[in-house]
Order: C-alpha cells, then sequence, then structure tokens
C-alpha cells in the first residue's frame, strides 16, 4: 500500500534567519547556490526542517536531541508491530532532525532505512523522495558546507576520548569540495529523476546542474539547468525559474568569459526577483549586473546598478552588502571619470602630434619645392651670371678720355666680335701707361 506520506510540493528556497546571523555564520552562498529540497505538507505531522547550515539554539539543540531518542525508540517499536507506514514517517522524521543539526552522514544512514521501508511497501514516491533526501545530503558534504562540531556528543555537552578522536581523523575543511561525494549525489539525483513526477525533475536537473558547477563540468551543468528550466515553464512557477535561471547565472565558471549571455540571464533574474519580493537576492543581481557592467567598460550603467543594489540592501537591512555596494559604487565613478579624463589627455595628444606633423610635412613641402625651382632655373641663372659679369668686365673699355683715339679694332659700327676677358686687360694696360707718362 502507498505510504499518505510522500506528496511534495514546489520547493522554496530557504534563507538566512536572524538567529542564524546572530550565531555566527562563517559563510552561505546565496540561495540561488544552494541545493533545494522538496518540502512535505504540514499536516503529515513532520518536523519542520531549518535552512542547511543554519545553526540552532541550545534550546532547539536540546529539544531536537530529545525528539531523537524518542523517534529512535519508535521506529524500533513500529518495526516489531510491522507498521511500515509509521515506521517510514519515523526514519524520515528523524533524517529531518539529523539535517537540522548539519549531521549530514547520520541523515543519509536515517534516509536509507526510511527508502528501505518504502521499497517494501512499493512505494515510488517515498522512494523517490528518499534518493532525494540522500542526493542533497551527500551534495551538502561534497560542496564543503558540512561543519565541524555538530556531533551528537557536543551537543549534550559530552567529550570524546582521545583515541576515538584520532580514530576519525582530522575534521575536513570548512569549504572544501570532495568530488566522490558529489558523484554519489548526481547519481542518486538521477534515481530521484527517474521515477518522479515534473516537481521532483525539476528539482533533481537543479541540483545536478549545481553539483556538475562544482565539478568544473559547464556543458553538463548547462544542460540539466535547460531541463530544469524547461520543467519550471511547463509549471508556471516563477519561483522555479528565478531558480533556474539564478543558479544558471550564478554557477561558478558558467559564462565567466561571455559576460553579454551572462547579463542577459541576470537582468531577467532580476526582473523575477521583483515580481517575487525576493530583495536580498535582488540585490545580489544587481550587484553582480554592476560588476559585468564594469567589465564591459558600461561604466554609467554599472554606477545605476550598483546605486539599486545599495538600496535593496538597505531596504533588506543587510548593512555588509550596502558597504559592499558603496565601495564598489565609487571604484565605478572613478573609473568613469577616469576614462573620461584618458580620453581629454588622448584628444590633446593626437591634436599636438598633427599639428608637429603638419609642421614637418609643410617644411618638407617647401624644401622639395625651393629645390625643384632650383633646378628648373639653374641652367638660365648661370647664364645670366656669365652676361652681368661680362657686362661689368666689359664697361671700362668702352669709355674713351677726352682727345684720345681708341687704340683697339673694336668699334661700335664693326662687325667684329668683342675682344676676349684676356684681350680687355691687356687695352687697359696700355691705357693706364700711357696715362701716366708726362
Amino acid at each position: 500500500m502507498a505510504m499518505p506520506l510522500l506528496l511534495p510540493t514546489i520547493p522554496v528556497a530557504a534563507s538566512t534567519s536572524t538567529a542564524a546571523a546572530g550565531a555566527g555564520v562563517a559563510y552561505r552562498p546565496p540561495d540561488m547556490l544552494q541545493p533545494q529540497r522538496i518540502e512535505l505538507p504540514g499536516y503529515l505531522n513532520t518536523p519542520a526542517r531549518r535552512p542547511d547550515g543554519e545553526p540552532l539554539l541550545r534550546e532547539e539543540r536540546n529539544a531536537s536531541l530529545r525528539k531523537m531518542k524518542d523517534l529512535e525508540l519508535l521506529t524500533f517499536a513500529c518495526r516489531r508491530a510491522s507498521k511500515f507506514r509509521e515506521e517510514g514517517r519515523a526514519h524520515f522524521s528523524l533524517g529531518v532532525l539529523r539535517d537540522n543539526l548539519c549531521q549530514y552522514q547520520k541523515a543519509i544512514e536515517a534516509y536509507t532505512q526510511f527508502l528501505r521501508v518504502c521499497k517494501e511497501c512499493n512505494d515510488s514516491q517515498g522512494a523517490a523522495l528518499g534518493y532525494h533526501c540522500i542526493a542533497v545530503d551527500y551534495q551538502l558534504q561534497g560542496s564543503g558546507q558540512s561543519k565541524k562540531g555538530d556531533t551528537e556528543e557536543e551537543a549534550t555537552g559530552q567529550t570524546t576520548s582521545k583515541g576515538a578522536l584520532d580514530m576519525l581523523g582530522p575534521p575536513p575543511s570548512a569549504r572544501t569540495t570532495r568530488p566522490e561525494l558529489l558523484r554519489k549525489a548526481i547519481y542518486y539525483h538521477n534515481r530521484h529523476r527517474e521515477i518522479a513526477d515534473s516537481i521532483g525533475k525539476f528539482v533533481a536537473h537543479l541540483n545536478m546542474g549545481l553539483a556538475y558547477a562544482q565539478l568544473g563540468e559547464r556543458e553538463a551543468s548547462t544542460v540539466n539547468h535547460q531541463y530544469a528550466l524547461r520543467y519550471a515553464l511547463q509549471l508556471h512557477s516563477l519561483e522555479g525559474q528565478s531558480l533556474a535561471i539564478g543558479s544558471l547565472s550564478f554557477s561558478a565558471g558558467m559564462y565567466d568569459h561571455e559576460p553579454d549571455k551572462m547579463k542577459i540571464l541576470v537582468e531577467r533574474y532580476v526582473d523575477l526577483c521583483g515580481v517575487l519580493k525576493q530583495t536580498r537576492n535582488q540585490a545580489i543581481a544587481l550587484k553582480k549586473l554592476g560588476m559585468l557592467s564594469s567589465q564591459l567598460g558600461q561604466n554609467e550603467e554599472s554606477i545605476e546598478y550598483f546605486q539599486q543594489a545599495i538600496e535593496c540592501a538597505r531596504a533588506q537591512g543587510d548593512h555588509e552588502a550596502e558597504k559592499d555596494c558603496a565601495v564598489r559604487l565609487g571604484i565605478a565613478a572613478g573609473q568613469a571619470k577616469m576614462a573620461e579624463h584618458l580620453s581629454t589627455i588622448l584628444q590633446r595628444s593626437v591634436i599636438g602630434v598633427w599639428r608637429w606633423e603638419m609642421h614637418i610635412i609643410g617644411s618638407m613641402v617647401g624644401f622639395w619645392v625651393r629645390r625643384s625651382f632650383s633646378e628648373v632655373q639653374a641652367p638660365s641663372m648661370v647664364a645670366l651670371r656669365d652676361k652681368v659679369a661680362a657686362g661689368v668686365s666689359s664697361t671700362p673699355n668702352t669709355a674713351q678720355a677726352p682727345g684720345m683715339k681708341r687704340t683697339d679694332s673694336y668699334s661700335a659700327g664693326s662687325d667684329s666680335e668683342p675682344p676676349s676677358r684676356a684681350g680687355s686687360l691687356s687695352s687697359d694696360e696700355d691705357f693706364l701707361a700711357r696715362a701716366r707718362r708726362p
């Protein structure tokens, strides 16, 4: 008989509460990068699930530990009484409480028992939910979100012996990616996808896209996000569309070298966040748009996006995000003014170079004009110079002293040629010699 336990609804992205912020959470990725879980209706009387990675208060932790002990006794009693549906519900509730304590490995053990019961009852919906819960816990462990110090002994104040700690080995890093666990998560997500309905397929593809992105397999991640978006459109779910587009836009390594495509996706995500009144995610997306615009050299748009992000962060009361966006706004404004300043300097330098080049060109043109003119006029200038020189040298020969006769054979009416330069010099010497006589 199918268990009435397992009626999944559309998943809702969890957000960080005030208690988590005050408890000193070191880092939580944005909601769109968190593995999404399928929430169950409240009438099934299962414990309320807290956002993954959000610590519990001491009173809540102690109450959860007491309830877990009761559930462990209940599972044993239901097993002996062959009450399989109640046993399965108890195992599932135990897994949820383990998840709230961030004890993901023990939660996987509880979900494995729940999956066994569902298979014994031929409950396909229950099996799909079991695969889904196991896959998400493996994904949280593989992405490095499991925290040390969340064991049951530390919650109750008990200490573990040194030998036991040595057997456990060093605790994993807070943000160390473990590919083998991510591969296990992808395997269980695929098992979930094979037997799930449309909502389950959407969640499975979405989580597989995130896991492949963490493994650096961009193509597989893109394909799974596209399938998730297709199922969200079929379900007419704006929240599903925002999760698919947001995960595709903000996953590591997705469209890092294609800022134009990334900008289109983030703009669509901003619109969906505005419709769904998701102020926190909208502030993150607006900051992302500001960074993309700055990367593309669109400084004016970058300033506008950072201003909008500051307003959203202020409305949300997120002072850290507001400070971050304010710093980025100042950088963007400085880049815009620097670009304008550099453009002015470049224009001035171009004008100066142009003037210098025109001066050089003019000088060269003048030089070649003068040279060409001199080459053309050289023969006539030489002839003119010779004529002038010949005229100056022959002028004393034409003048005669009063009462003196000219002794040379050249006269104005003769047809003979004028004497040469040597003849004129000898005539001058004779004239001077006769003039000195008494």
